[in-house]
């Protein structure tokens, strides 16, 4: 699991590792050590200021902690701190953005740089507002003693234990930290936060589009508009399936590459059969030296599922080339693959600050509760699954040990349903996304209101934003842009037929260093 998460940081929605404060399982004194009360109803957030970026410097941002009720039903009982941070408008003020994280375990720490970077430079007149997920981050985090430090996973063995002293701490409310009550935390900031006559609109990315749809089960008149990227929709989203997605996804970039001239003529015209009997020689016995350095057939093929499921739109040729390497297992390139399996399978200690501020007891909570299939699934059959991938990231299986000692609730009345709300909706979703593209199909047929539009994006990963025209421009973000600007107006998605081929030649300068330590990454040696 460790190794899955990591990866997940490295090359995910930040772009890079950001730099992050020290979390506890308690907001810290930077505008966010305020207790938890005992009683009264929810109280609004408090903010002093902060910096935008987490364990960095200066006060460009402000951050605040509102007391929630930890049941929304009985909303004089206990609370719980949830944590928001709040990038203000750079001009004319006209209202909110709130940014909703996925990852199920994930804080919003990783969406900070793109809150600055793109979504304050699309929207310059919205405040922007990241709050961590009840559960996660800085928002009561669940955590348990048998839990090791800075948000590292649980061994299977310890689950057991863990679970009766989270019992022991939270009772029957443990179930509370789940997608709805993660609804409706949202949903009374949002209204506790807006001024009258301000726009108030949400974007949501993976998991996070999973909260915000919740959030339109709850409150479908709110917002002004909501963004939804990589969609994880009712009945198109389970962990249990997520192996065979991934693989599924990277046979479609192998078929890219099999398309494209320079990429064929390294890998021949059938790419994925490639990487299958490549994974298979390893175990005959082929390139000892690269099996020496980690680079098994297990290894490569988790650490090509999570680049390919989580990397950004210029990582992904790192696949292709090293496979080819593997394949060749040259002399010349032993040092360049030893270099690789030490960039990839040597996590970080200590760990970058959002992997520390992730939650897995609540992505546990959370998964078993909504994204998992029931009856579960053995243990062996995701093993069976696993075994016939060539690219698959073992989350699936990383997860199941834990979910026959897990307290399971019952599902409340809005699993499995549609949101019925005619607010305008942009649903972003790429073709190589692991997710798959029925979700956003179905999401398709399910909104067709008035500028509810879902835009499918070629190409693209799991976050669409990475995806370039062919003039370098950015469809997903000018799409972004146009819509929080004007959301009742018709999108112009021409953009959507301009995006660039995948470019396997090369990776931006800093990612060929970093992974390969040649600018060649295909024939160049150390």
């Amino acid at each position: 699991m460790r190794r899955i998460l990591r990866l997940t940081v490295l090359f995910g929605f930040a772009g890079g590792l950001l730099a992050c404060e020290q979390a506890s399982s308690r907001p810290t004194d930077a505008g966010t050590g305020v207790p938890v009360a005992d009683a009264g109803g929810p109280r609004p957030l408090t903010w002093s200021h902060c910096p935008l970026l987490t364990g960095g410097t200066g006060n460009d941002a402000e951050c605040g902690v509102a007391e929630l009720p930890l049941d929304w039903s009985k909303p004089e009982g206990r609370k719980i701190s949830v944590f928001v941070k709040r990038l203000r408008a750079a001009g004319t003020h006209r209202g909110a953005l709130w940014l909703v994280n996925g990852g199920l375990v994930a804080s919003g720490a990783t969406l900070e740089l793109p809150a600055r970077d793109l979504f304050a430079r699309k929207a310059p007149d919205l405040d922007i507002y990241i709050p961590d997920h009840r559960g996660t981050g800085r928002s009561s985090r669940l955590q348990c003693p048998q839990q090791p430090p800075m948000g590292a996973p649980l061994d299977d063995a310890d689950v057991p234990a863990c679970v009766e002293s989270l019992k022991a701490e939270w009772g029957d409310d443990l179930a509370h930290f789940n997608t709805t009550d993660a609804a409706r935390d949202l949903g009374w900031l949002i209204e506790s936060e807006r001024k009258p006559g301000e726009v108030a609109f949400a974007y949501g990315i993976s998991y996070g589009t999973a909260v915000l749809h919740r959030y339109l089960q709850i409150f479908p008149t709110q917002p002004t508009g909501v963004v939804l990227e990589a969609l994880c929709m009712p009945g198109h989203c389970q962990m249990d399936k997520l192996d065979q997605w991934i693989n599924q996804m990277a046979e479609r970039f192998f078929a890219e590459c099999a398309k494209d001239t320079f990429c064929s003529s390294k890998l021949g015209p059938a790419p994925w059969g490639k990487l299958t009997d490549t994974l298979a020689s390893l175990d005959r016995g082929h390139c000892p030296a690269a099996v020496a350095a980690g680079l098994s057939r297990k290894t490569v093929r988790t650490t090509l599922g999570n680049m390919l499921g989580y990397s950004g739109w210029n990582v992904r040729p790192a696949v292709a080339a090293i496979l080819y390497r593997l394949a060749r297992c040259s002399d010349g390139d032993l040092p360049v693959l030893r270099h690789f399996a030490r960039a990839v399978l040597t996590p970080p200690d200590p760990p970058p600050l959002p992997e520390q501020l992730e939650a897995v007891l609540t992505g546990y909570n959370v998964t078993f509760s909504q994204f998992w299939a029931s009856p579960p699934p053995s243990i062996e059959s995701l093993q069976a699954i696993y075994d016939k991938t060539s690219a698959a990231t073992g989350a699936a299986l990383a997860f199941a040990p834990a979910r026959d000692s897990w307290p399971i609730p019952p599902q409340d009345e809005y699993m499995g349903k549609w949101a019925s709300t005619q607010v305008p909706m942009l649903m972003l979703h790429g073709t190589l996304d692991f997710l798959p593209l029925e979700g956003a199909e179905a999401a398709r047929q399910h909104f067709s209101g008035f500028n509810q539009t879902v835009a499918i994006v070629p190409r693209a990963p799991h976050a669409t934003v990475f995806a370039p025209t062919r003039e370098g421009k950015g469809c997903s973000g000018a799409l972004i842009g146009a819509f929080l600007k004007s959301p009742k107006e018709a999108l112009d998605l021409s953009c959507l037929g301009e995006i660039q081929p995948i470019k396997f030649e090369t990776l931006p300068g800093q990612w060929a260093d970093v992974l390969f330590r040649t600018a060649d990454i295909w024939e160049g040696t150390l």
